[in-house]
């Protein structure tokens, strides 16, 4: 099944067909037939965009969307990335923190 009416089968053709360059290989994604553009690969805009369409969009939730968007994306998302990150990284040992007391002089 062609989605966009280009002759492509898989999600890095679509890519290309906006980015000869691209990539990007997600299957998530939003395209534009007239356009032959990548709109959206993010699953919260892509639920957003529909909502607005089709109406039921409730602008109330939106501040509390986007803070449980961002949390899952920091902590969820960002995840594997930080993690091999600290795998490539020499390690290093931080030195303790001191535990003795200042005294103050009187």
């Amino acid at each position: 099944m062609d989605p966009t009416g280009n002759g492509v089968q898989y999600a890095p053709e679509i890519y290309k067909l906006s980015d000869s360059d691209s990539t990007q290989m997600s299957v998530l994604l939003l395209f534009d037939r007239k356009t032959k553009r990548v709109v959206s690969n993010e699953s919260a805009d892509i639920v957003r965009i529909f909502s607005m369409l089709s109406g039921s969009f409730d602008s109330a939730l939106l501040e509390h969307t986007d803070a449980l968007n961002a949390r899952i994306y920091q902590d969820i998302t960002m995840w594997p990335t930080e993690l091999a990150s600290h795998r490539t990284k020499p390690r290093t040992r931080k030195r303790p923190a001191s535990t003795s007391k200042v005294r103050r002089s009187e």
